[in-house]
């Protein structure tokens, strides 16, 4: 990173851990667009989010799931609204 400016780099320590970190991530969005409960870990731990990989997938796979069908039910005019 270039010296001055921001150098504030936050590495999640593992692929688990980044795995963890998107799917958090996927989850704070999903609370405010289709009222999904919003995750009580903060952001800097948010690679504890889930521990298992077994768990991890599934969750995935769920979110996917969710994510699918609420993009399903988003039209022309609700994407527009949004520019």
């Amino acid at each position: 990173m270039p010296s001055g400016g921001s150098t504030a780099v936050h590495s999640w320590h593992s692929i688990h851990g980044t795995l963890v970190h998107i799917l958090w991530a996927d989850s704070q969005w999903m609370s405010r667009f289709d009222g999904w409960p919003q995750p009580a870990t903060p952001i800097k731990q948010s690679d504890d989010f889930i521990e298992g990989f077994a768990e991890l997938c599934a969750a995935r796979d769920q979110a996917d799931a969710d994510i699918s069908r609420w993009a399903a039910k988003v039209d022309d005019g609700v994407a527009s609204t949004r520019t």
